[in-house]
């Protein structure tokens, strides 16, 4: 293995993945089990890359190691950060070219440096924390490898501010908050040195770290005398997402995250709300909306929402989301009663016909649990009729469910339909329950297999007909088999095959 690249990937794992932190341990525990059990085979490298697979009881896990950015390392046992799997890959190569020994010495003298520096913050004071964060910012920029700066801001620098975080539970939380937030500033300062969704999973990395000590936040009967901390904490806050760039939609997290578990509570939302009344930014009419939707003042947010529909689209998912985590129906409905268009719209301006996708089926999602609990389902119908193609999926088996068996018909004619892929069951049910409905596929299906000139699909053919014939007979229309059979003999009169097996199937004499 080149020794630039075994340098490179080395830094990264020291970088990334520092020993002072118990699941590292385990990590490389792990990973050394396997390699010294002999559970790794087929190790080579092609270029910067390394493949291996790993044996682990029945199964069979296929790795590959990108040493020039680590972190796009990946494994078919799909865990998002490096897996024992990978990394004992990696040792196998190692130990091709160098003892073990070596590479867990250089590792294990990492540890001693990586311990950070304890230097002294004021507990209770906020901007004693952010400006111990950015001294230590400053200390890690000067000595971390440029070429993984965004993941080393997640993988390194936020782990070493947690371990000097307050000892107490709501202070601590709190101060890791604030740590995760200083690291989304910073990922975002770097944002042009890397490919943007890069970037965004970063940030979304970080933003699960923030959800999970706000939840833990919503568990403490936060003391008043904290009030001058949370009160920081909120400028802070809503400073951060007020500023105006690329990343409003990841930014919105933090601030729906923070309102819901601690300053709703403290009733701030209309003081904030006059903090904020001159602004005329967009992402101050979103702070401004959402503040307006805690106050319960759904009519007052819809006036703002029909400001701009498509631009407040993405934003409507998250507060119909919140409204249905929350389980405040009421208020769901009026949004969906006032923005549905405005969503759709957004949906449907989209370019990329798998997104318009994604985000009809989340959307369809909602509408559905607003339906069970409401017992209103026209939203969720009006929806999936604007929606399509994209709503097929789910509009397709409501149709289905709810034995509107025409519309189901006239839906997959509308759109086209691919015979051979319709559900066998669904068409024996409507046959028995509706059998007229079919009598349009079955004519379409016959010219389909016609056309297609072979004999398996004339073969085919002459079985739908029958199905025709058949229906005709249960309906007593068979004067419109009278009327449409002998025309279509005479048409394809010239095609051998097919009038061969019209007589195999005794529909011609």
């Amino acid at each position: 293995m080149d020794g630039d690249e075994m340098d490179q990937f080395t830094t990264f794992l020291i970088e990334e993945y520092p020993l002072q932190y118990e699941e590292n341990r385990q990590l490389l525990s792990k990973a050394l089990r396997l390699f010294r059990s002999g559970n790794v085979h087929n190790v080579y490298q092609d270029g910067t890359n390394i493949f291996g697979k790993v044996e682990v009881g029945s199964s069979t896990y296929h790795t590959l190691i990108d040493t020039d950015m680590g972190e796009f390392s990946r494994c078919s046992c799909d865990t998002s950060s490096l897996c024992p799997h990978a990394l004992a890959v990696y040792l196998t190569m190692w130990a091709k070219s160098e003892p073990i020994t070596t590479l867990m010495e250089q590792w294990k003298a990492a540890k001693k440096e990586n311990v950070p520096t304890q230097l002294v913050y004021d507990e209770s004071s906020l901007a004693s924390w952010l400006q111990y964060l950015q001294s230590q910012y400053e200390h890690f920029r000067s000595t971390a490898s440029t070429n993984h700066q965004i993941s080393s801001i997640y993988y390194t620098f936020l782990p070493k501010v947690q371990l000097v975080a307050p000892k107490k539970g709501e202070i601590r939380q709190l101060f890791i908050v604030h740590a995760a937030i200083f690291c989304m500033e910073k990922m975002m300062e770097e944002a042009d040195q890397h490919p943007p969704q890069y970037v965004r999973d970063m940030i979304l990395r970080v933003i699960d770290v923030l959800e999970e000590q706000s939840k833990s936040l919503a568990h403490h009967a936060l003391s008043f005398q904290l009030d001058t901390l949370l009160k920081e904490s909120c400028e802070v806050v809503n400073q951060f997402f007020l500023k105006e760039d690329d990343f409003l939609n990841e930014k919105f997290f933090v601030v729906e995250y923070m309102w819901k578990t601690v300053y709703q509570k403290r009733n701030w939302m209309g003081t904030v709300r006059k903090d904020i009344a001159e602004l005329t930014s967009f992402p101050a009419s979103i702070l401004n909306i959402h503040l307006l939707l805690l106050l319960k003042k759904e009519e007052e947010a819809l006036q703002w929402i029909k400001r701009d529909r498509i631009r407040y689209g993405p934003f409507i998912f998250h507060w119909l989301r919140m409204l249905s985590k929350t389980g405040a129906w009421s208020q769901m409905a009026k949004l969906v009663d006032g923005a549905l268009s405005s969503v759709i719209d957004y949906i449907l301006a989209e370019g990329i016909y798998n997104k318009k996708r994604q985000l009809s089926s989340y959307l369809l999602k909602l509408l559905t649990s607003l339906a069970k609990e409401t017992g209103n389902d026209e939203p969720y119908i009006y929806a999936m009729e604007k929606l399509l193609p994209y709503s097929f999926t789910e509009y397709e088996w409501y149709l289905y469910e709810t034995k509107e068996y025409r519309k189901w018909m006239e839906l997959h004619l509308f759109l086209g339909f691919d015979w051979n892929a319709l559900d066998s069951y669904r068409l024996k049910m409507i046959q028995k329950e509706a059998p007229s409905v079919l009598l349009p596929f079955y004519h379409r299906g016959v010219e389909e297999k016609i056309n297609e000139r072979n004999r398996k699909s004339y073969k085919e053919a002459v079985r739908l007909l029958k199905k025709l014939l058949a229906i005709y007979k249960k309906e007593k229309k068979l004067s419109y088999w009278d009327a449409y059979f002998p025309e279509l003999a005479n048409r394809t009169k010239r095609l051998r095959s097919f009038q061969e097996e019209l007589k195999r199937g005794k529909l011609l004499p």
